[in-house]
């Protein structure tokens, strides 16, 4: 009964705000919970990213979006920075 009242438009549009915070709260205690777990070279900026990619942008739809293009940018410039050594 819940979960079909958070998927009501109007619900999820009058609260938007707070499902976005606790949104980008749940990625970074997961990101926090990755990181401390595989202690990696700075592995705090990890976190950074998590915020950079779901800081302003609300909706599940351009998250994905821009976490795809993230993806691609940092594969691109890994291959790059390979070809160049």
């Amino acid at each position: 009964m819940l979960l079909g009242r958070l998927r009501d438009p109007f619900i999820n549009h009058r609260h938007r705000r707070l499902f976005h915070v606790l949104r980008v709260s749940l990625a970074l205690i997961v990101t926090f919970a990755i990181v401390q777990t595989f202690p990696f070279q700075h592995s705090g900026w990890a976190l950074v990213s998590t915020v950079m990619v779901m800081g302003n942008l609300p909706h599940i739809g351009g998250v994905l979006d821009k976490g795809r293009q993230r993806l691609a940018g940092t594969l691109i410039g890994a291959a790059l920075g390979l070809a160049l050594i």
